[in-house]
């Protein structure tokens, strides 16, 4: 057998952890100097009627769709539709926007807007990730307040490229794939690419989404449930593998996008692997330009390019369970293992001086993380996401391949452990559970009804049977009851379980007076939404 063929083989087997035919399917493509030395399709498009995937599949690409907005930005502004650095208001009357955000600080997720995604939910719209482009324009309309000043800080955030989608129509006059497909799509040959919604719904040959409830039970997902702008495009593997080749020559129909491939550098100083709708990631002594895409109701992909490697990887899969940039890197290793660096983790004193495994909380609105040790790295868990991080020669540790840069600094203050986090720039204290208070035996205390004046969010908190529920109220009123799990004093999470389709967490902060030590707020936080304040109004 053949070197070749023996990587082959080994490629075929390492994919079989991650791929179950009966519950999903993955297209995958290496292709190096122009030839493909590896290619894999497996399992099922569609479980109910069997139907298998194949060479010619089309998958919805999730947020790896922002990377052709991105590039439609660019020959906006050589054609002088636009500037990336002049305010997104000026050319979107239609909603009120803070003047020093830029299309730059859009395109790069450092606006400081809070995600959409999230404010529906507090607005008391359980609707599980389906809003119109009108909708979410509505709800921008109300945010008076925001995570931070524009530029501050790196957070993904859906919203940013909603705006820009509906930038696009403004300035050209057309719907957004109408633009996209004359000026990227079809000069470039990509024609089973599209985001028209009539299109997909006739297209016979797709990838339907699968997600999980639990480690067993899958549900078969709706392909075309998101917002465009944000996550919306449909393609496929030929298609893809052209784009890839403009991720090398970084031009595209004498679009010249190499701007797109500049890191964002936030205010502190730091530099993200996030630059204008790309990412531009370092595994070792490589580099991966492009994106990986994941939706948590049922799509994964990633389509890199590596300018060390002349080599573009992709990954196409109906399962949210797949890792897609975490089976890259473990397909890197095994066909250019000769190419990549031999760096050996320090992993000597893992667990000394600093033992920071166990459960972790944010004071200051009550996140809570959990840190776990594995043989040579730790595991975060955060909300829904669980990230690996590598112990760095100054005692931190970080991972280079996240999309986020987070960085976890243990300091030692009183003969207590801290850690200070920073996540995406900003730098965030948490204290170990284990030394906070425990959780209030008195639960009737926090009930209420709390409210927010920009959101017009109002918020009922109630005790029964022994526990605390609340229910979200605003614009929107299709909320249930949500169950109120206690962590430390005054600090809970919200348990969703009252709607199975929805992947968000809530940690939720109770704010007391400071002379009377009565409740006086809510500071509410999600993954991508900070630090909201409700104010008690009255007791019932």
């Amino acid at each position: 057998m053949n070197k070749t063929n023996n990587k082959t083989d080994q490629a075929k087997e390492l994919l079989s952890k991650y791929v179950i035919p009966e519950k999903s399917g993955a297209i995958i493509s290496i292709v190096k100097n122009n030839e493909t030395i590896f290619e894999y399709f497996d399992g099922m498009a569609e479980l109910q009627y069997s139907i298998p995937i194949n060479e010619h599949t089309k998958f919805n690409i999730a947020t790896s769709s922002k990377m052709f907005i991105a590039a439609a930005c660019i020959k906006l502004q050589q054609d002088g539709l636009i500037s990336l650095d002049s305010p997104a208001a000026n050319y979107l009357d239609e909603i009120n926007l803070n003047e020093e955000i830029t299309i730059r600080h859009l395109l790069s997720m450092s606006s400081g807007l809070y995600e959409g995604y999230d404010i529906f939910p507090i607005c008391g719209s359980f609707n599980d990730s389906y809003h119109s482009i009108k909708d979410h324009l509505a709800i921008i309309n109300i945010m008076k307040s925001a995570n931070s000043k524009a530029g501050e800080y790196f957070t993904y955030n859906n919203t940013n490229y909603i705006i820009i989608a509906a930038i696009i129509e403004k300035v050209t006059g057309k719907h957004l794939d109408k633009y996209l497909k004359e000026t990227i799509w079809s000069p470039l040959g990509m024609n089973n690419t599209t985001g028209d919604e009539k299109a997909v719904k006739i297209e016979k040959n797709l990838a339907y989404p699968y997600y999980y409830t639990d480690e067993e039970n899958i549900i078969k997902g709706e392909i075309y449930r998101t917002s465009y702008g944000n996550g919306h495009i449909i393609t496929n593997l030929s298609d893809l593998k052209i784009w890839a080749s403009i991720l090398k020559s970084q031009n595209c129909n004498n679009i010249n996008l190499s701007p797109l491939f500049t890191p964002l550098i936030t205010k502190d100083g730091t530099t993200h692997t996030y630059c204008l709708g790309m990412q531009k990631l370092k595994y070792k002594n490589i580099h991966l330009h492009g994106y990986e895409g994941i939706w948590e109701k049922g799509y994964a992909n990633c389509i890199f390019y590596s300018p060390e490697l002349d080599a573009s990887l992709i990954i196409l899969a109906n399962s949210s369970k797949i890792s897609p940039k975490k089976i890259a890197i473990e397909l890197i290793e095994l066909f250019f293992a000769e190419n990549l660096d031999n760096v050996i983790p320090i992993t000597n004193n893992l667990a000394s001086p600093y033992k920071i495994s166990g459960q972790w909380i944010n004071p200051e609105n009550g996140e809570t993380i959990n840190i776990e040790y594995k043989e040579t790295f730790i595991e975060l868990r955060f909300y829904n996401k669980i990230v690996e991080l590598f112990k760095q020669s100054d005692g931190s540790f970080t991972n280079k391949t996240l999309l986020t840069k987070i960085s976890i600094f243990p300091e030692e203050e009183n003969g207590e452990l801290k850690l200070n986090i920073n996540w995406g720039g900003k730098n965030d204290i948490y204290i170990n559970k284990n030394i906070l208070p425990s959780p209030s035996m008195h639960l009737q205390e926090y009930v209420g009804i709390y409210h927010n004046s920009d959101l017009d969010a109002q918020h009922h908190v109630k005790f029964e049977k022994g526990k605390l529920f609340i229910r979200f109220g605003g614009i929107y009123n299709t909320s249930k009851e949500s169950e109120l799990i206690p962590i430390t004093k005054d600090i809970f999470t919200v348990n969703n379980s009252s709607y199975p389709n929805l992947n968000k967490n809530h940690a939720i902060k109770f704010e007391r007076e400071k002379f009377s030590g009565t409740i006086s707020q809510i500071k509410l936080s999600t993954e991508r939404t900070k630090n909201l304040i409700l104010r008690k109004m009255k007791t019932f």
